[in-house]
Parts: C-alpha cells; structure tokens; sequence
C-alpha cells in the first residue's frame, strides 16, 4: 500500500490513484509473464520431445491462468484500501 500512501500525499485520490498504482505494480508482472510465454511458444508449438512439449504446455498454461487471476484480483485487492 505504499504506493497509494504515496498518491495520497501528493493529492492524488480515488480511481486515478489506483490506476497509477496498479500499472506500475503491473508492468513488471506483464513483461515477465509474456516474455516467458514467447520463450515457450517453440517448444509447445514445434518440440518432437514428448517431455519437453508437456512440461512447456504446463508450464505455459499455469503462468497464463496465474497472469489473468493476477490481474483481476489485484484491482479487488485494492478496493477495500480506498477511502
């Protein structure tokens, strides 16, 4: 919440606030996560290896759900916090 406590400080409150906040907590976790994801993508789309396209697959697959559930609970966990 530091970044918020932040915000507040300098007069910037509500929904502006949050949205500052959220897209500087989400730029790191949104690079990395695609970034990874495009790495993977040969081994899931052309590996002939039966583990390595499986291990891929899930990897792929749990990284992606674990992104999305990031980004729509991040906002829900900010709700309560604003005044």
């Amino acid at each position: 919440m530091h970044g918020k406590e932040h915000m507040r400080q300098l007069g910037i409150s509500g929904i502006h606030s949050w949205m500052i906040v959220y897209r500087t907590k989400m730029r790191p976790v949104l690079i990395t996560s695609l970034t990874t994801l495009g790495g993977l993508m040969p081994l899931v789309l052309f590996d002939t290896s039966e583990f390595w396209n499986t291990l891929a697959t899930v990897v792929c697959w749990g990284l992606a759900s674990s992104m999305l559930f990031i980004l729509l609970l991040m906002g829900l966990w900010e709700r309560p916090f604003v005044r």
